[in-house]
């Protein structure tokens, strides 16, 4: 059985046009998209290991974080890890990053999105990338806040060397094919 007394029945899910073309369910409280998304968007590139920003006083009741770690690694010829390094189209990554965080904005009836990511030096144990999301419910806060670390990685230009005691390595990432999404 579900939460709340079992699953809503068939009349209460999707209350308006606007919410059944949405897949949600208002009989559970769940709201419209933010109507002016961008004045709480937080999108920065930051030079160096991020500092997780402090929290806001959370809106809904269902705030998701992500919080991407330099992990310590041995390559096989190159030895330790030391750190990563990372370099972006400053312009290009923010805008992307910025569009990015709206599309969410517009998927999710979220209160506010952060995204950070470094640039520059990374060291093994600090902070690379930070994704905070605020929503109503609980759901929709993992949904967009997995969404957004998944095609952070896939669509921003940002690029990943990894520093090793004895060289470094590019880290290859997916590649791109004209005409996909």
């Amino acid at each position: 059985m579900a939460a709340r007394g079992g699953p809503p029945s068939a009349e209460t899910v999707g209350a308006s046009d606007r919410s059944r073309g949405l897949n949600v369910d208002t009989s559970r409280g769940y709201h419209e998209p933010m109507a002016d998304a961008r004045a709480q968007l937080n999108v920065q590139l930051i030079d160096g290991p991020l500092t997780p920003p402090r929290p806001a006083p959370a809106a809904g009741g269902g705030v998701c974080t992500f919080e991407g770690v330099t992990r310590p690694e041995i390559h096989p010829t190159h030895g330790p890890l030391e750190g990563l390094d990372y370099e972006a189209y400053r312009p290009m990554a923010l805008r992307m990053m910025q569009e990015l965080a709206s599309e969410a904005a517009g998927r999710w009836p979220c209160h506010s999105i952060t995204v950070h990511h470094s640039t520059g030096s990374v060291p093994v144990g600090a902070r690379s990338v930070f994704i905070g999301v605020d929503c109503d419910h609980r759901a929709d806060a993992f949904a967009a806040c997995r969404w957004l670390i998944d095609t952070l990685k896939e669509r921003i230009p940002i690029w990943k060397r990894e520093r090793w005691r004895d060289g470094s390595t590019w880290v290859e990432g997916e590649p791109v094919v004209a005409g996909t999404p």
